[in-house]
């Protein structure tokens, strides 16, 4: 299988770097479930007020572990597929919602750094 540039619809990535590329977004969004951790165990809870921090660490805790085991599996499949399986990135990445993350899978390891830091500079929509 060829790989085909980008701007093609039927452009082929490397399984193994999607798989890579996905491993290694979760390790960086463990590390920022673990700053927001340190940012929540940091605010005082004011007197007489219930003290809530306790179940948001639970939950972000509960998340961050989840996130390092997912971010574990993808690096064991990465080693386990041959190098030569390729995906359609239209059908695999394309359907993702934020762009930021279909950068960064479909981008080689040396601008994850260069994307995670324009992901910290978008705005994200709470709704």
């Amino acid at each position: 299988m060829t790989v085909l540039p980008r701007d093609c619809p039927t452009a082929e990535v490397s399984l193994s770097q999607v798989l890579h590329q996905t491993g290694t977004c979760l390790t960086q969004l463990s590390e920022k479930i673990l700053d927001l951790e340190h940012t929540i165990w940091g605010v005082p809870t004011p007197p007489g007020e219930p003290v809530m921090q306790a179940n948001a660490l639970q939950a972000l805790d509960f998340m961050k572990q989840a996130t390092d085991d997912l971010a574990g599996l993808l690096e064991r499949l990465e080693k386990a597929v041959p190098s030569t399986v390729n995906v359609s990135e239209i059908e695999v990445i394309a359907p993702m919602k934020l762009e930021v993350l279909r950068q960064i899978i479909t981008t080689n390891a040396n601008a994850l750094n260069a994307a995670d830091n324009h992901a910290e500079k978008q705005e994200v929509e709470i709704f």
